[in-house]
This record gives structure tokens, sequence and C-alpha cells, in this order.
């Protein structure tokens, strides 16, 4: 019988944030790049990022998303895509539950893409 070892994970930040949706568009851009579409995980990452200013989540005002908008720039100018892939996961769960695990790197040099064409930030 194998045996689990608890590791203690730190202590817990709350994120704010987090969105309850999923809009149509997001789901049929997925449906289409699972299905062999021309635009792949990339151009959905790419759409996504483009989008981002007008998914506020219902539980912050604008201005918080702003600021959150801006952690996300800030994780992206460092060469590490976990913490990239976290903030998805923390403020857009049901957005990150559509990309598959093996095309996660495409969805996000897809944001990377946009932020970098942005000048380093994600439009608002």
């Amino acid at each position: 019988m194998t045996r689990l070892h608890l590791v203690e994970a730190g202590p817990r930040t709350q994120v704010r944030g987090i969105h309850s949706g999923l809009p149509t568009w997001f789901r049929g851009s997925c449906y289409k790049a699972a299905h062999g579409g021309t635009d792949g995980y990339f151009e959905v990452g790419r759409k996504l990022a483009l989008a981002l200013s007008g998914e506020t989540p219902d539980d912050i005002e604008w201005d918080e998303w702003t600021e959150e908008i801006a952690t996300l720039d800030d994780l992206l100018a460092r060469d590490d895509d976990a913490p990239v892939w976290g903030w998805f996961c923390g403020h857009l769960p049901k957005f990150a539950n559509l990309i598959p695990a093996r095309r996660r790197h495409r969805f996000i040099a897809g944001v990377r893409h946009l932020h970098e064409r942005e000048g380093g930030h994600i439009p608002l």
C-alpha cells in the first residue's frame, strides 16, 4: 500500500477577482482549438489576453481588476510559465479548466505574444 505524505504548503493568499462565468466566445475558441481548428491554443491565449479588460469579475471593481492585470504583466515579464498559469487558474478557473495540460504552453505563448506586441502590457 502506498502512503501519501502531506507537505506544508505555506501561507495561503486570498485571490482577489475570481471570474465565475465562462463566455461563449471563449468556449467556442477552445472547441475549435480542440477539434483541429486553424487557430489552436496559441490563438486562444492571445484572444483571452486581448479580452481581459472586458472580463472583470463580479467580486471586484474595475480599478482592482486593472491592478490584477498589472500583476499578470509583472509575471509575464519573467521567464517562468508556472506563475502565469497560476494567475489564470486563480482568477479565471473555468477558463483554465478548458485548456488541456499538454496545450498550456501554447496558450501561455499566445498570452506572452500579445503582451510583448503591446510593449510589455496587457491592453486595458
